[in-house]
């Protein structure tokens, strides 16, 4: 995308740019600014302008502070520091600093301020920054007056941050600050060669990219028959790629991700010819091409990439999007055979490797649960006896972690990285639990082999997937993957009741000593996946436990 572009009114922005508090920009909070920080800051404001033109008296100015950009990032700036006391900027409120962008710099996405925090001897980040009109400076939105600012551009391979959306859906707050472009499922293609759907409208800065995505698949109706004809003839693969062409050139986006899969064997060199023809054509017309493809399978006699062609796909699109892998059993023994497989196809850093907030589970077959549907399994209580009576002893059992009955419990599976528990049911389950500190681990893969960045397949802000952000924004600013493993006492099962006493649990089956009052008691389980807390809750009645009365017990005696 060049410099220039779209540009919309930039609002205030947290101290790290992720997450912060939305500021509106209004008449009113402008009117406000106008009378109290433009006022209060004129001194500050033009010096830096001021030096901006060329003097350097107060202000910021340019610094000849000896410190390297973090692993992975390159200064795209001069290091600037403000020289005397900076002006304090009233709560709520913000301002605008804009400075020019180093000549030669190639900086054309993904720059963001970072300023440098000497007793600690390194870079912060600050705010994600825009192109003013002329693409030479950038600008960002403060809420205070950093001593020190530089710009900086990621540029390792790795330096793509993409994500999906479902028509309709909204991003992840977390993601909106940092991701590189947005993949939104809008398309799929007609029985002409047409395209259907319309491309939903998503709040991005400039310099971040829009793809829509043009679907085929088994779960689309009539889209796999509407993708044979396509792929019929050479005259349908063209007149197919003119309208991709002009559907995209009209709707003002960047470019198109094609997601044909569930392809047949058979059609591996028609599929081949579209995604070459069409990179030509989305070439000519100043537009990019991403693919998206289902990953080789490794097989005994080696890796089967199926009915795609990884060398000539990999070549013709600028960006080839990996389907996650959902079997975890073998993910980490799979993906250094398929990494090396494909750099010997294509150039790894197009490859983006995708990352679910799904939780999966293994049985006959394997299949994606949102996270609470997960934990809904892990946090079902039993009651060893269904009528307990007052004074009893009682075991209260986490039916699918319950350890003692040779089940894993919720543990940190170092063999694949993830959370994850067994349990019983058709001959025995498995359930993988994906959030920030999995996540860690596959960005690990990114930087091993030098990638062109991650996807993550769901990008919506929905409360019921794995939270993946906190490991998915520290990979972006750093460069690096956050291999932290989650605490294993925040694994281990609570219980709580509202009458009684309760010992252990922590392998699944706690002993509940119930009151001496009959009643109705509530017992109450929680599970951590590491990140969250889940609970569950049941009613229990107890019962006056019966005493034998004196004649029973002479008549015993």
């Amino acid at each position: 995308m060049n410099r220039p572009g779209r540009r919309p009114a930039l609002g205030g922005s947290g101290m790290r740019g992720i997450g912060g508090p939305s500021q509106s920009r209004g008449f009113a909070r402008v009117a406000v600014m106008a009378l109290i920080v433009v006022a209060m800051l004129a001194g500050g404001w033009f010096a830096v302008t001021q030096f901006f033109g060329g003097g350097c008296d107060e202000g910021y100015c340019a610094t000849s502070l000896d410190v390297d950009p973090p692993q992975g990032f390159a200064f795209a700036s001069d290091v600037y520091e403000y020289r005397g006391d900076a002006p304090r900027i009233p709560e709520g409120s913000s301002i605008e600093i804009d400075i020019p962008i180093a000549e030669g710099s190639e900086a054309s996405t993904g720059l963001s301020f970072y300023r440098f925090l000497p007793d600690e001897g390194a870079w912060d980040h600050i705010t994600t920054a825009e192109f003013d009109e002329t693409g030479e400076r950038a600008i960002g939105v403060f809420e205070e007056v950093p001593a020190t600012i530089v710009l900086m551009q990621r540029d390792t391979p790795a330096g793509h941050a993409a994500a999906f959306l479902n028509p309709g859906d909204t991003l992840h707050p977390q993601a909106r600050d940092d991701l590189t472009m947005v993949h939104t499922r809008d398309l799929t293609p007609t029985g002409g060669g047409g395209v259907s759907g319309e491309v939903s409208n998503v709040e991005l800065r400039a310099d971040q990219e829009h793809f829509p995505v043009l679907m085929a698949n088994e779960e689309i109706e009539g889209a796999i028959a509407n993708l044979d004809a396509i792929l019929e003839s050479s005259s349908s693969r063209t007149s197919h790629v003119q309208q991709i062409v002009e559907f995209v050139s009209d709707a003002g986006v960047d470019g198109v991700n094609l997601a044909f899969v569930d392809l047949r064997d058979d059609q591996r060199t028609s599929y081949a010819l579209l995604v070459e023809e069409l990179g030509t054509e989305l070439d000519r017309a100043g537009l990019r091409l991403a693919v998206t493809l289902p990953p080789p399978e490794r097989t005994q006699e080696g890796i089967d990439p199926g009915p795609y062609d990884w060398d000539v796909i990999g070549q013709a699109a600028d960006l080839v999007v990996m389907q996650p892998i959902l079997d975890q059993s073998s993910y980490r023994s799979d993906m250094p055979h398929i990494l090396e497989y494909l750099s010997e196809q294509m150039p790894l850093n197009k490859l983006l490797l995708s990352i679910t907030p799904y939780a999966v589970e293994k049985g006959e077959e394997v299949r994606r649960l949102q996270l609470v549907e997960a934990m809904r399994i892990a946090t079902q209580i039993e009651v060893e006896d269904g009528k307990p009576a007052t004074n009893d002893n009682v075991a209260l059992i986490a039916r699918n972690l319950d350890q003692t009955e040779g089940l894993s419990g919720m543990l940190w599976d170092e063999s694949t990285a993830t959370v994850a528990f067994t349990y019983r049911d058709d001959g025995g389950r498995t359930v993988w639990l994906e959030n920030q500190y999995s996540a860690g681990f596959k960005l690990e893969f990114v930087t091993a082999y030098n990638l062109g960045g991650f996807a993550v397949d769901d990008a919506s802000d929905d409360e019921m997937h794995g939270n993946l952000w906190p490991a998915l924004v520290d990979f972006i600013q750093t460069g690096e993957p956050d291999l932290a493993r989650p605490d294993s006492d925040t694994l281990s099962p609570q219980w709580e009741v509202t009458g009684g006493s309760i010992e252990g649990g922590q392998r699944g089956v706690a002993r509940w000593t119930t009151p001496s009052e009959p009643g109705t008691y509530t017992v109450e389980l929680r599970v951590s996946d590491g990140v969250f807390t889940f609970q569950s809750q049941t009613e229990v009645t107890v019962e006056q436990r019966e005493e034998p009365d004196d004649a029973d017990d002479a008549e015993g005696e």
